[in-house]
């Protein structure tokens, strides 16, 4: 019934939202996923906090994530693009558009916390963040691990065994890496860490002021 449910939830907001789906195009069926509230090192009310910021987050920058919480499991529900393709490396168009919902996510608190390649998709109308997690620390195996993908953790949050904005600077940095040229990136870093924080828009306004050009590839995967 939770997958009926969910299926009629996503065809509804395919028909309401006939902007989005003239910018985005046809939308199938959405992607599920079940996860165990005892594996999500969340507190009950600060899960529910976060899966309310991430349906909000996503509202604004689809695709649309939404969250049924019971009482032993979670269920994710994330809408599927079908005239997308994987965002490997972004173009400056691409790395302008990402870095807008970086900073609208940090703006209200929220972090993503593994920004690679896997995680971006490209359409018509940019460069969209995909698979936000319900929790930023589960137990995978037993084992309390943290939803990152290596080399993305910041090594303060590595430090501190936390997951920050800092990690989704250092993960939005290495996708900019990939797609220019490592000295621009490396004068961009000595430059932000002049100031305690500045936002993905202004790494990514300086990087393509700088200009892109052909670098080292920071992920391999």
């Amino acid at each position: 019934m939770r997958n009926t449910a969910a299926v009629a939830r996503c065809s509804e907001l395919c028909r309401n939202a006939e902007g989005l789906l003239f910018e985005f195009g046809a939308m199938t069926r959405p992607i599920l996923k079940t996860y165990l509230i005892s594996d999500l090192a969340l507190s009950r009310e600060a899960l529910v906090r976060r899966c309310a910021q991430i349906t909000r987050h996503t509202h604004m920058h689809p695709p649309e994530v939404t969250f049924d919480i019971g009482k032993t499991r979670l269920m994710r529900t994330s809408m599927r693009i079908a005239h997308s393709a994987p965002c490997t490396v972004p173009s400056p168009d691409e790395a302008l558009h990402l870095a807008a919902q970086i900073d609208a996510a940090h703006g209200m608190g929220l972090v993503h916390g593994d920004i690679r390649p896997k995680n971006l998709l490209t359409t018509s109308a940019g460069c969209h963040l995909i698979d936000w997690e319900p929790s930023l620390f589960q137990l995978l195996n037993g084992r309390l691990a943290a939803m990152v993908t290596p080399p993305a953790l910041h090594p303060e949050d590595a430090r501190a065994r936390n997951v920050t904005h800092l990690t989704d600077l250092f993960g939005f940095a290495l996708l900019l890496s990939s797609a220019g040229s490592s000295e621009r990136l490396e004068s961009i870093q000595q430059a932000q860490a002049k100031q305690p924080y500045r936002p993905a828009g202004w790494m990514a306004d300086q990087f393509v002021l700088g200009g892109l050009g052909r670098g080292s590839r920071a992920w391999k995967n």
